[in-house]
């Protein structure tokens, strides 16, 4: 009987290790594939970190994992400077002088977001706004500063880096 108890015990075990790892499965042209694909894109999202200046204060941004998130992180290259203008009392906003691709959608945006607009202007939002943009990512910890004092009056210039 002890036999029996140790044997059943080991081989629940073994199916417990068994069932531990990433599946695998062929595709169609019989290579293997792994389910893994949560740490290739968790590491893509930490790749696509930009450093925006703004009046000697450096904020760091999350961009979207999206075809305009992307885009936008290729053009920076080795960084980027953009004069915004001060629009509507709620976000200051210029242009890229290019085009990239865009899927607006009707959101609210809140004070943080980076903002493509019409394809080629790019807004940081300090207030909120309800429109039809693509967002291209935000600014990280925007809550422990008071984004309006930092972008000032007036028009600005920012330097983009990754």
């Amino acid at each position: 009987m002890k036999r029996i108890s140790a044997f059943l015990i080991i081989l629940t075990f073994m199916f417990m290790f068994c069932g531990c790892g990433a599946q695998e499965t062929l595709n169609s042209e019989n290579q293997y594939q792994s389910d893994r694909t949560d740490s290739a894109n968790t590491q893509e999202n930490e790749e696509m970190k930009i450093n925006i200046l703004i009046n000697g204060l450096s904020l760091s941004a999350s961009l979207e994992n999206n075809e305009t998130g992307k885009s936008f992180y290729k053009i920076i290259g080795e960084g980027i400077t953009l004069e915004l203008a001060e629009y509507g009392g709620f976000e200051k906003v210029g242009s890229l002088g290019k085009q990239l691709p865009r899927d607006d959608k009707r959101i609210t945006t809140k004070a943080g977001d980076l903002i493509l607009y019409q394809g080629s202007e790019f807004s940081i939002m300090y207030g909120s706004n309800t429109w039809s943009y693509t967002k291209i990512g935000a600014i990280d910890d925007v809550d422990k500063i008071n984004l309006k004092t930092v972008l000032g009056n007036g028009d600005v210039i920012i330097n983009i880096t990754k």
